[in-house]
């Protein structure tokens, strides 16, 4: 004898669609992967943040330091753009005539400290740009000429770029 199938007693389990665990796993691993990708892209906003505040403050310090009193035969303080990723803030301490440029490569220049920027960020000018400030006044030298336009550094990351500009009284802005 056959048996009557009854189309009541058998349901499809597509018919009770997911469960609260598989739902609640799915929800966990986007949430993980979007974190760790909005993470990464908020890490190379900031270096590249943070590496043109630090240029700007070594700028900055340069000029001070070219203020400050000293006993030594102090003739320029300044910074130089050594390479894509690389600056020197520098001081040239030799006997110098007042009102004339002293090069970075005139006489060996004491270095201070040598900075490298934040990861995947470079400096998109040539190297060798030069801003110094000679003491006591300080006067303003950029690229070893007073009283010219501007100068910009513009640095980059893969999320956008930041530029410095020096003005020929040394003032230092980020933009």
């Amino acid at each position: 004898m056959m048996r009557k199938l009854l189309a009541t007693r058998y349901s499809l389990l597509a018919d009770h669609g997911f469960t609260m665990i598989e739902l609640i796993v799915a929800v966990g691993v986007i949430a993980i992967v979007s974190s760790l990708v909005f993470a990464n892209v908020g890490t190379s906003k900031k270096n590249l943040s943070r590496a043109a505040q630090k240029l700007a403050l070594d700028i900055r310090q340069a000029q001070n330091l070219s203020l400050a009193p000293s006993d030594l035969p102090v003739c320029v303080y300044g910074i130089k753009l050594t390479s894509a990723i690389t600056y020197d803030l520098y001081v040239n301490d030799v006997d110098c005539p007042a009102h004339e440029y002293v090069t970075y490569n005139s006489s060996t220049p004491t270095i201070i400290k040598s900075e490298t920027l934040e990861s995947e960020v470079t400096i998109v000018n040539e190297a060798g740009q030069d801003i110094s400030f000679e003491a006591p006044e300080p006067i303003t030298y950029l690229n070893g000429a007073t009283g010219t336009a501007p100068m910009l550094i513009t640095l980059q990351s893969p999320t956008g770029t930041k530029n410095i500009f020096i003005n020929r009284f040394g003032r230092v802005e980020i933009q």
